[in-house]
Formats: C-alpha cells, sequence, structure tokens
C-alpha cells in the first residue's frame, strides 16, 4: 500500500516561467502604471482630509434629495467659501460630506471688529480682548474690576440676631453677579455690532477675579451656521450626523509626521535588507516599495478618496506586506546561489528562485486580498479607503516582488560584480 498522498493544488510547483527575460516588458508595463499614477496626481489631486488640512467636517442627512452645487451654493451664500461637498453612501440614502477650511467663526477680521465694538462700549474699564481659533467659538473680555461697595457702619447685632453673611456664600455669590451683569449686557451687545451671533443657550459667563472682571462670551460656531443655512434651503428634516474639527497646526503636524513615518519605515527596512543579505539587494526593494506606494497614491487620487490617517496606516501595511513577499524571494535567491548547479547562470538561478516560491506568493496575496476586499465591500466610509489601498497594494507589492526587486538586484550584480560584497554573507 502506497503512503504517497496527493494534494489538491492550484498553482503547480513546477512553473517555468521566464521572469528574467521579460523584465524589460515589466519595466514598460511599471512605467505605464507609474506615470498614470502621477498623472492622477497633477490632475485630480491629493484629496486631504481634513485631518491634514484643518477644519470642520460634518456629516449631514437630508430629508429630500439635495444636490452637491446647491449645498455648495447654500454654503458660499453663509460665508464659507472653498466649501467641498462629497456625497456620503449611496445616493438614495441622501447624506452628504461638507467640509469647511475654518474650525471657528472667529476670523481676524472678526476678532478686530470684535474688539473695536467693545472699545467702544467699556471704555478705559477695557484692560484685554482674548480670541484663539484653537479655543473655539469664544471670546474672553478683561475689564478693570468692580468695586465691591462699601458696607455701613451698624451698632452690633444683638445676641438674638443672625450673624453677617461670610464673604463666598450664596448672598455675596448674587451680589457679586448682580454687578457683573450691566457689564455682561454691554458686551454682548457689542459683540452683536460687530456681526455675529451669540450662543443660543448659555451665551455668556462671568466671573469676578482679583482687581478685574473676566467675561466668556459664545458665539454660533461653524457646524450651527452650516447647519442653520441648510435647514433654511432644504428644511427641517435636515439633520447633522456628526462633526469633526481639527486645527490647522495640528493637520500641519499631522500631515508633516504621517510622511515621515514612512520614510523613516524605507529607511530602516534598506538598513535591514542591507544587514540580512547584502547591498546588492537593498536599492530593489526600496524602488520596489516606492512603486507599491506610489500605486496606491495614484489610484487614490484618481478616485478621489480623502487622504486621511486611516490611508497612511494602509501606505505603511502596504510597505510592511510588500517587503515581506521580496524577502521571501530574496532568501530562495540567496539559498540559490549558495547551491548553484554547475555552469548555471545569475538568470536561470533567479528564475529558478521566483518560480519555487510563486505558488506560495500567489495563494499568500489571494487569501490576504480576498479579506482587503471584505473590508472594501462591506467596511463602509470609514474603511473604504483603507481596503481599496490595500486590495491594489497586495496587486503590486506581489507583483513588484519579481519585477522589480529581483531584476534590479541582477543588473546591479552585472554592473558592478566587483563592487560589493559576495552575496550569501549574512
Amino acid at each position: 500500500m502506497s503512503s504517497k498522498h496527493n494534494f489538491f493544488t492550484i498553482i503547480p510547483h513546477n512553473t517555468q516561467f521566464d521572469f528574467v527575460g521579460n523584465a524589460k516588458n515589466f519595466l514598460v508595463m511599471s512605467g505605464i502604471i507609474l506615470t498614470l499614477s502621477l498623472v492622477g496626481v497633477a490632475v485630480r489631486g491629493i484629496n486631504w482630509g481634513v485631518e491634514f488640512v484643518g477644519g470642520t467636517e460634518i456629516q449631514v442627512a437630508f430629508g429630500q434629495h439635495a444636490d452637491v452645487a446647491a449645498i455648495r451654493a447654500t454654503m458660499e451664500g453663509a460665508g464659507f467659501e472653498n466649501t467641498t461637498v462629497q456625497q456620503f453612501g449611496a445616493a438614495e440614502i441622501n447624506e452628504h460630506l461638507i467640509r469647511v477650511e475654518r474650525i471657528s467663526v472667529l476670523t481676524p477680521e472678526a476678532v478686530a471688529r470684535v474688539k473695536a465694538e467693545v472699545q467702544k462700549a467699556a471704555g478705559d474699564q477695557l484692560l484685554e480682548v482674548t480670541s484663539s481659533e484653537r479655543e473655539g467659538d469664544r471670546i474672553t473680555v478683561f475689564l478693570k474690576g468692580t468695586p465691591m461697595p462699601k458696607e455701613e457702619a451698624t451698632p452690633p447685632p444683638a445676641e438674638s440676631s443672625p450673624p453677617p453673611a461670610a464673604p463666598g456664600n450664596p448672598e455675596q455669590v448674587a451680589l457679586t453677579d448682580k454687578m457683573l451683569e450691566p457689564n455682561g449686557v454691554k458686551l454682548e451687545a457689542a459683540v452683536k455690532a460687530a456681526g455675529l451671533e451669540l450662543r443660543p443657550s448659555d451665551a455668556r459667563r462671568s466671573v469676578l477675579g482679583t482687581g478685574r472682571e473676566e467675561h466668556l462670551i459664545f458665539v454660533k460656531g461653524v457646524s450651527s451656521r452650516v447647519m442653520e443655512a441648510l435647514k433654511a434651503k432644504f428644511g427641517e428634516g435636515t439633520i447633522e450626523r456628526r462633526t469633526d474639527y481639527v486645527d490647522a497646526t495640528v493637520a500641519d503636524e499631522l500631515r508633516t509626521d504621517g510622511i515621515l513615518a514612512m520614510m523613516y519605515a524605507l529607511a530602516v527596512i534598506l538598513l535591514y535588507i542591507a544587514i540580512r543579505f547584502d547591498f546588492y539587494f537593498s536599492p530593489g526593494a526600496i524602488v520596489a516599495l516606492f512603486h507599491d506606494v506610489l500605486v496606491a497614491v495614484g489610484v487614490v487620487a484618481w478616485v478621489h478618496l480623502d487622504f486621511d490617517l486611516t490611508l497612511v496606516a494602509a501606505f505603511l501595511t502596504i510597505i510592511g506586506y510588500s517587503i515581506n513577499d521580496t524577502i521571501v524571494v530574496y532568501d530562495r535567491v540567496r539559498e540559490r546561489l549558495n547551491h548553484r548547479e554547475k555552469g548555471e547562470s545569475l538568470g536561470d538561478t533567479i528564475n529558478r528562485s521566483i518560480n519555487e516560491t510563486l505558488s506560495r506568493t500567489i495563494l499568500t496575496s489571494a487569501t490576504t486580498f480576498f479579506v482587503c476586499a471584505s473590508l472594501l465591500a462591506f467596511g463602509g466610509r470609514v474603511l473604504h479607503g483603507f481596503g481599496l489601498a490595500m486590495c491594489v497594494g497586495i496587486i503590486t507589492g506581489t507583483y513588484s516582488s519579481f519585477a522589480i526587486a529581483t531584476p534590479m538586484y541582477m543588473w546591479l550584480r552585472n554592473k558592478f560584480p566587483e563592487g560589493l560584497a559576495a552575496p550569501g554573507k549574512a
């Protein structure tokens, strides 16, 4: 009885594709793909998400059909220029993402008008007016402190009389609030005169500090004004689903850190391959990684997806996945070089190595691709960009391992046969 087992095979193990002989064809194909990617970036541009440009992103559900052009015109009429409007999900759900390049209505011009009006209202009592975009839609006004009323001299209370109110008790606080009210009302009027609307509820908070009054005045923010304009145009069925804010300074830091993260990853990978193999292998791996990421960026540009932190995570994942596949091929190439048959050329050795890992590579890539395709199909908008970038990255990462990384290794070996350390010394 035979002990030999027959296993189900999808990819034959003894393939003999001439990858080295088609290296020029692969180069032409990669050149075309990269050109299309760069054209996509140049023509369509990078649709930076709110995390990288700063501003306010509002997801709005409409009770009726709302045209993108009509929404954009409504935003311009409300004073929000350069507004980006995108359909969210299927057309029948009538939801849109509205991105405004501001997180506060308190622009420098608006703050200047407020200061001028407050100066008129407060006169010499004004100490300072402050407003910061990072603090949100609020204005802080400092006035010279209102002196406490002097208590009239009174005879000592009789033993049966209640003791006087201690400082800080409710009666004293009420007296303080009452004293701050006239100035607070004047400041509210000054802010309105500057063309700003106060928050419907809790529009002002006033505090009596040491030697000065502090009045915090809150105005209607970006999301409130956007929703008011949309409801006036499209009816009360317009609902605010969610709102995200990112300060412009924070957005610059996130964009810089995201780019640096990818650069650091590439640098560490270059160093690792140089140590793990040798410098003949490193350039090909890095060029292949740049190829994979650029193709994914090009697809994202053509589709016009939001370039956000989720996509940065996808690109870093693509780098890790692609280099893993490249190292598998490299490892087999190095092993075959150390045990090369007599008379076997470098090209034959590379071809044999790639063919021996082809089955493993395709099966691993296919299973990973199916998972990412599921994220793309069923993950919703939050994971849509990640799923698409990963699907593209898996295809290009598999392709670049044998079409870019290994041909470049072979070219370096032929171009500089004595210039670098001999392969096989790990």
